[in-house]
């Protein structure tokens, strides 16, 4: 993470950020590195891409870290996550 130009956070808001991915948010701020929060009861899978691409580009990110809480904690995220990071790579592509 400290390597990276800037962090992307996929929670779910019923869940409190701990353990790592409070670690992780705490660790953006006190280094001052761009981070974006996508709650995935919030954004759907096309929306969540549109504001990863709005991020890295506002931000030019060569370099994109992401974290959020364990698939164990949150059984769905690691499905939503790839999804997002598939289809934010489809349109970069395109």
């Amino acid at each position: 993470m400290i390597d990276s130009d800037a962090t992307v956070i996929i929670y779910h808001a019923q869940i409190v950020p701990k353990g790592g991915t409070e670690l992780t948010l705490k660790t953006c701020i006190s280094q001052n590195k761009p981070y974006l929060l996508i709650d995935m009861n919030v954004f759907s899978v096309e929306i969540a891409s549109d504001y990863i691409l709005d991020f890295i580009k506002k931000y030019h990110i060569e370099c994109l870290n992401f974290g959020g809480p364990r698939g164990s904690g949150v059984p769905s995220i690691q499905t939503f996550t790839q999804m997002v990071v598939e289809r934010a790579i489809e349109k970069w592509a395109d």
